[in-house]
């Protein structure tokens, strides 16, 4: 599903069914605001500690945290580019 895809899992949907949507202007869901507000805030603790946004996608403290990073990664760049994106300028 587009929601793997954005958390940095492989999705049940493949990229170009996913792409053939988005090509529509289809809207996905999306994530849920207090979850990314969550994942912010851990970001801000790894920063604390550790000097950087550099999050390992497999990062063993806390592995959703490193796919999240990915996943937004992804995402701006998609926004960047012109692609559809639930990433915004705010």
């Amino acid at each position: 599903s587009y929601k793997r895809l954005l958390v940095g899992e492989v999705p049940s949907m493949n990229e170009k069914r996913i792409e053939a949507l988005n090509s529509l202007g289809f809207e996905w869901p999306l994530v849920n605001q207090v979850d990314w507000d969550v994942k912010l805030k851990e970001l801000r603790q790894y920063k604390a500690k550790y000097g950087d946004c550099l999050v390992p996608r497999s990062f063993p403290d806390n592995p959703q945290l490193g796919k999240w990073v990915s996943a937004q990664r992804i995402l701006h760049k998609q926004f960047c580019v012109g692609e559809v994106s639930p990433m915004n300028e705010e």
